[in-house]
């Protein structure tokens, strides 16, 4: 069943100066358009398209909030939003999220926030005709539970393992190097590993994210404290494994 929240918000500004015409919206309808989806998300996306006579310059931001409606704890999930603006800049919002290497999960009842700042999202170079009604719809891609069950496409999740594989690897590696109590070597070591994710356009932002938080650790805490801190993401992950069977 699809479930609307349904309330639009809309105010124009004009400023004389530049002959910009702003026309905000903010947006708090948001289409659940997986059905039967275990999390289910609300908040809100404001829209900000700038009109003067020879350009369109279109941003969002949004505030929002997914929610496990499910009985069972989530260890993972993608989802995605898509944007239409009144002055028709389309736009989709990617958004993943992996417990795997942390203790927690989302359990059932539990939200997660998701909030961005207002961000250029398109330039027309054009000014487009009447505004229409614009709109957010919220997909779930997939969804993994702490008990190996799944939603959605069941693809992306044979391919977050193998990232997790990837991820688990690399962190054995490192572990090693900061045995050996050599900072230069696992800076280095950090590094190369966060570049080549960096280049591969396969590599989620989470394995990005995680090798950053990494690099961040022997930075700013020393190389005692990226030790524990990846012997205790190798805990966690064993511990998830272990109760997904893997």
């Amino acid at each position: 069943m699809r479930t609307v929240l349904a309330v639009v918000f809309v105010f124009t500004l004009v400023v004389q100066n530049d002959q910009l015409h702003r026309n905000r919206v903010s947006v708090s309808e948001i289409k659940q358009n997986s059905r039967g989806s275990p999390l289910f998300a609300s908040g809100r996306v404001t829209f900000q398209d700038d009109l003067s006579p020879n350009a369109t310059t279109s941003q969002f931001g949004t505030d929002l909030w997914v929610k496990n409606v499910s009985a069972k704890e989530i260890l993972a999930f993608k989802i995605d939003f898509d944007l239409v603006s009144p002055y028709h800049a389309g736009g989709r919002i990617d958004y993943e999220q992996d417990y795997f290497f942390t203790p927690a999960a989302l359990k059932p009842g539990s939200s997660i926030r998701l909030r961005q700042k207002p961000t250029t999202h398109e330039i027309s170079p054009y000014r487009p005709g009447a505004p229409i009604k614009p709109s957010v719809e919220f997909h779930v891609v997939f969804v993994q539970f702490s008990d190996a069950t799944s939603f959605g496409e069941i693809s992306k999740v044979d391919s977050l393992k193998a990232e997790r594989m990837s991820i688990l690897d690399e962190m054995n590696s490192l572990l090693r190097a900061c045995k050996t109590g050599q900072v230069p070597t696992v800076g280095e070591n950090l590094a190369t590993a966060f570049q080549d994710a960096s280049a591969e356009p396969e590599k989620s932002v989470l394995t990005i994210e995680l090798l950053r938080e990494l690099q961040n650790t022997l930075k700013k805490r020393g190389l005692s404290s990226l030790e524990r801190d990846i012997t205790n993401r190798l805990k966690d992950a064993d511990a998830h494994g272990r109760a997904l069977g893997e």
